[in-house]
């Protein structure tokens, strides 16, 4: 398995400063091989006392679920042994501009940024567009937004994560200076964690920037919230490997785990979006098609989904419940002009925006 190491960023850094904090790694040595997968379900879970991380500073402790501004279901709501294991209907909606990454806004529409037309589009569930704004960019990928409605994306060919404002189309530059960034994920604070090339970030609302977890040769993908934004769920997308960053209930990074690898594990050949229902199941999409539900606590996959004749599908987003766009959905952009529409037995979990 791929060694993931935690940073801390300096506790004495400048909140004003806007520069990532370039501290050296800690470095920890292991390499356990995973078990072969039986069936549908693959059981991971390291016994060893090292888990592949350090964590520097304390313990993290129980965290209040109230504090965070998440969601959450009661335990009786996310018995897996009543839930489906594959979404009841699969259906495609033509019409919607392809992109990397895209969002559902609050107010009825799919938002993205679109390579091909170079514009920062807003589709209806009818298939409408809408300009929002020219955006001429090599590669735009994490696309999401602030709990004010101001969009967010990552612009990975320069380094940046870029603010708009949906009313004007006016965009101000969040962040600069990050080694491709890839995805990003927002809590209800209104900060925004970016993930790329062997770093994960958080921007702060006063516009500084913190390392949190760096690993050279790590290509940082389908950066995601637990309902109760109390972890923050990564995967490495051709590693294969899906871990998680840990807060507690101030927002302090208390450590770093690797939960499962899934392309070591016979799922998946490289890992892309991903997102997370209300019951905290990590849902991510392999660049094939393939769609996989992994369960954190217990370390378990199953292969969610198999869009055999998909093309090119890069990211993953459950329905805001408006205009169309229905919460107990999951919706898969592909590449070759396809959105697809996953009907599910579970809800995505609620983001700030919303």
């Amino acid at each position: 398995m791929l060694l993931w190491t935690l940073l801390l960023a300096c506790s004495g850094s400048d909140p004003g400063d806007t520069t990532t904090d370039d501290s050296e790694p800690v470095d920890t040595d292991t390499d356990t091989p995973l078990p072969t997968p039986t069936g549908d379900t693959a059981v991971t879970t390291d016994t060893d006392t090292d888990t592949g991380f350090v964590v520097v500073g304390g313990t993290a402790a129980t965290a209040e679920t109230g504090d965070t501004g998440g969601a959450t279901l009661p335990p009786s709501a996310c018995d897996l042994s009543v839930l489906a294991t594959g979404p009841s209907a699969i259906a495609q909606i033509s019409g919607i501009p392809t992109s990397e990454e895209f969002e559902f806004d609050a107010l009825g529409f799919l938002v993205n940024v679109s390579d091909t037309n170079e514009a920062i589009m807003s589709t209806d569930r009818s298939g409408n567009t809408t300009l929002v704004a020219p955006y001429d960019s090599n590669e735009v990928a994490g696309t999401r937004f602030l709990p004010d409605g101001k969009l967010v994306f990552a612009d990975e060919a320069g380094g940046s994560i870029i603010e708009v404002d949906m009313n004007d189309g006016s965009r101000s530059v969040l962040a600069s200076g990050l080694v491709s960034p890839n995805s990003i994920a927002v809590n209800s604070a209104g900060e925004v964690f970016a993930a790329g090339y062997g770093e994960v970030v958080r921007i702060k609302v006063d516009g500084s920037v913190e390392r949190i977890l760096e690993i050279s040769n790590t290509d940082f993908d389908g950066a995601a919230f637990s309902p109760d934004e109390l972890s923050l769920y990564l995967n490495h997308d051709d590693g294969g490997t899906v871990g998680r960053i840990d807060f507690d209930a101030s927002g302090n990074v208390v450590g770093f785990t690797g939960i499962i690898d899934l392309v070591s594990g016979g799922f998946g050949t490289s890992l892309d979006g991903a997102t997370v229902d209300a019951c905290g199941r990590y849902y991510v999409i392999d660049v094939a098609g393939g769609l996989f539900r992994v369960d954190p606590d217990t370390a378990t996959v199953i292969e969610y989904a198999d869009l055999g004749n998909a093309g090119f599908t890069t990211s993953i987003r459950f329905g805001s419940g408006v205009g169309g766009w229905e919460r107990d959905h999951l919706y898969v952009m592909d590449r070759d002009g396809v959105l697809w529409d996953l009907t599910v037995d579970v809800e995505g979990a609620l983001l700030p925006h919303l």
